[in-house]
């Protein structure tokens, strides 16, 4: 537990490095208090924060996601899964473990089983409902392998994988995630939507979009241009302008 206080020692090892060793201390110390072990956890004495401003998350353009789309489109499944990703924003996982039952072509939405078990409703457009209802239903998943089993996250891996070659820049199946979640606060700025449709528990890890987000918005109102008429930039003020 000092060592995760040590700022010489942050600097030496990966800041989820030092979470992943704190969040085992704290589940064992818990555990040894519930059994009367201690009386107290040493873990709620520990602050274990991020010694630097967490760096906002790559994400894809949306001509990028477009040639994306394009160059899986020979194969329907890898298409689907990555119109999947990038209309729904869901985790490798999630997106694997997703079944016919979940999806609700009628409403727009998929059922998603997140993290610890729980679920979550997603909204999604006509475009990603037409994709899915065009695939083969040859098992309960959504997304099958060519020998019957569903997909796993090497599959996605491979794909994106694959993808990436042809784009000239890595790409890996989260990249969809962040994709969805900057274009989605910079369409929305609302921190609580994009939570919700992502199934973070924490608004605190909504919120390193939103960074991203504002830099897409201050770029598009950079760029209006309105033609105002000659005369409006001409009057002097207090001229009336017809």
């Amino acid at each position: 537990l000092a060592r995760l206080d040590a700022p010489a020692h942050r600097r030496d090892v990966r800041y989820n490095t030092l979470r992943n060793d704190y969040m085992a201390l704290r589940a064992l110390y818990s555990w040894a208090k519930r059994l009367g072990y201690v009386e107290e956890k040493p873990t709620d004495k520990v602050s274990l924060r991020n010694p630097e401003h967490r760096k906002p998350p790559a994400f894809l353009t949306r001509p990028e996601v477009e040639r994306l789309l394009e160059i899986t489109g020979r194969n329907p499944v890898h298409h689907a899964a990555v119109a999947t990703l990038a209309y729904a924003g869901l985790r490798s996982g999630e997106l694997c473990r997703l079944r016919w039952s979940d999806v609700d072509s009628a409403h727009h939405t998929l059922r998603v089983l997140g993290k610890g078990g729980k679920h979550r409703t997603v909204p999604v457009g006509e475009p990603l409902c037409t994709v899915l209802d065009a695939l083969p239903r040859t098992g309960p998943y959504v997304f099958m392998t060519r020998v019957g089993k569903p997909f796993c996250t090497d599959s996605l891996k491979m794909i994106f994988r694959r993808a990436g070659k042809t784009l000239g820049r890595h790409l890996h199946p989260h990249l969809m995630r962040h994709t969805f979640a900057t274009h989605l606060m910079a369409s929305c700025r609302n921190p609580a939507i994009v939570q919700q449709a992502l199934g973070h528990s924490s608004i605190t890890t909504t919120m390193i979009y939103s960074h991203v987000a504002l830099d897409l918005l201050a770029g598009a109102v950079a760029g209006l241009n309105y033609t105002a008429p000659a005369k409006a930039l001409t009057a002097l003020p207090g001229e009336a302008v017809a």
